[in-house]
């Protein structure tokens, strides 16, 4: 019987630990992906594209700019995106006009994306990349969950 109410125990305690792990991962883009955030559905200047257009991109090279988390990014992302997430008053932010410059050049398509309608970081990125001088850009604004949905390969 203390085998019993050992492995229940154990088992409570692993469930609980398990949960509040998936809760921190979760939370780190708690302030950028929350129920009562909506994302625009436009910026000035930038094209909103949906899935069917940010494809077509993708198939023509487009560079795709990740704006999520590490956390996130690791868990899967469009092919070939390139990681740079925009962290306001993180020091060090890694969303810079210089190392969007490292990645894409001004005349070059840059497509920001994130985790769909729910998160702030693309729109950010892309009002960014415009008023840095980038000609081509591209608001994805239903991001990685609409891609994964559509059924296209995530890496």
């Amino acid at each position: 019987m203390k085998i019993k109410y050992a492995l229940f125990a154990f088992s409570l305690f692993l469930a609980i630990s398990i949960t509040s792990f998936t809760s921190y991962a979760i939370d780190l883009d708690a302030r950028y992906c929350n129920d009562d955030y909506i994302s625009p559905e436009e910026v000035d200047g930038v094209e909103l594209v949906d899935t069917v257009k940010a494809y077509e991109l993708w198939e023509n090279r487009a560079v795709f700019i990740d704006t999520r988390s590490e956390t996130a990014f690791e868990s899967g992302r469009i092919p070939g995106a390139v990681h740079l997430p925009y962290e306001p008053g993180k020091e060090n932010q890694p969303l810079t006009e210089e190392s969007l410059a490292e990645v894409a050049a001004k005349d070059e398509a840059v497509v920001c994306y994130c985790n769909g309608i729910k998160c702030d970081r693309a729109p950010w990125c892309a009002a960014l990349a415009l008023e840095w001088g980038w000609t081509d850009v591209y608001y994805y604004r239903t991001g990685v969950p609409a891609w994964a949905e559509a059924g296209h390969d995530v890496e």
